[in-house]
């Protein structure tokens, strides 16, 4: 191999191994993520959760989309949860997983909603893979950048029929 070709294939590494670093989710940003997820799903009897890179890296991938719609389901090949929410400004982690958890007041052991809370607060739902992105006018036109956070869990939360077991009020 030449040293011009070394030299733009090590480039190329270089740039794609920062690239996805740079994206990645921080360790404080993991700590930020997870912490305010337990801190939630103590109040209610839930475990703590665990991370899941892969869970982590196909949040990830979504968020770099710059959609603030479900994924439908189409990121894995097995079954998962999923909360998005997007703000402007510092729109952090915490920011992020506090926002999800707002939905609690909608919640009713009589007559469950499934909602962003009931997945936070899931008890069968161990891990957790969460990112962010930043993207333009995603709010609207003209309303600037946007932090879009995506939080993807396994196992799944919301399954309609089992909630009474793993919603904790």
């Amino acid at each position: 191999m030449s040293p011009s070709t070394l030299l733009s294939t090590l480039a190329i590494i270089l740039l794609t191994f920062s690239s996805f670093a740079a994206a990645y989710p921080t360790y404080a940003q993991i700590l930020e993520y997870l912490d305010t997820h337990d801190s939630i799903r103590a109040q209610h009897d839930a475990a703590a959760l665990d991370w899941s890179d892969t869970l982590a890296i196909m949040a990830q991938e979504y968020a770099n989309t710059c959609q603030m719609a479900s994924s439908g389901g189409a990121l894995l090949d097995t079954l998962y949860g999923e909360n998005i929410v997007a703000g402007t400004d510092d729109f952090t982690p915490v920011d992020a997983v506090n926002a999800f958890a707002s939905d609690e007041s909608q919640y009713s052991v009589t007559a469950p909603v499934y909602n962003h809370w009931t997945q936070v607060v899931w008890k069968s739902t161990s891990e957790v893979g969460c990112a962010v992105s930043s993207c333009n006018d995603l709010l609207g036109q003209g309303t600037g950048v946007a932090r879009l956070h995506v939080c993807l869990y396994s196992e799944p939360g919301n399954v309609v029929g089992q909630a009474l077991e793993n919603v904790q009020p």
